[in-house]
């Protein structure tokens, strides 16, 4: 007597919807990474040919041509600067001006010295290479 075997069905995993997905995701990681790093405020920093870049965290302030301040993307005003400067201080160890090349150097000076009565040590103005092209309005 001879058996007969059940014929096994072969299944198979169609894997492009999953490589679809992951490559959409990836995508949208690396667009969402680009993005965060734009500032808020568009300024046109000034150039420094000797400047190396800084590591870690900074809190950022900006200064526009006009001498308006923005903190974190937030307009602030002078009088209010030295308050919410102390105020993330326990967030932050180090700061960072952003200033537009076209700003008077006191006003770029009343910033720096509200940030050391702050208690910021590690303080950095923010420059741009020789070779790049001037950014801002």
């Amino acid at each position: 007597m001879k058996l007969v075997g059940r014929q096994r069905a072969q299944v198979q995993v169609d894997l492009t919807p999953l490589v679809d997905v992951v490559f959409i995701l990836l995508v949208f990681v690396m667009l969402a990474a680009s993005f965060a790093r734009q500032p808020a405020v568009a300024v046109a920093l000034p150039q420094a040919g000797g400047a190396a870049p800084t590591t870690g965290q900074a809190l950022v302030i900006t200064i526009e041509q006009d001498g308006r301040l923005w903190l974190e993307g937030t307009q602030v005003k002078a009088e209010a600067l030295p308050a919410l400067l102390a105020a993330r201080h326990a967030q932050y160890q180090a700061l960072t001006v952003r200033a537009d090349g076209e700003v008077a150097l006191a006003r770029a000076v009343h910033v720096l010295d509200a940030a050391r009565a702050a208690g910021f040590e590690k303080l950095a103005i923010a420059t741009r290479r020789p070779d790049t092209p001037r950014a801002g309005p």
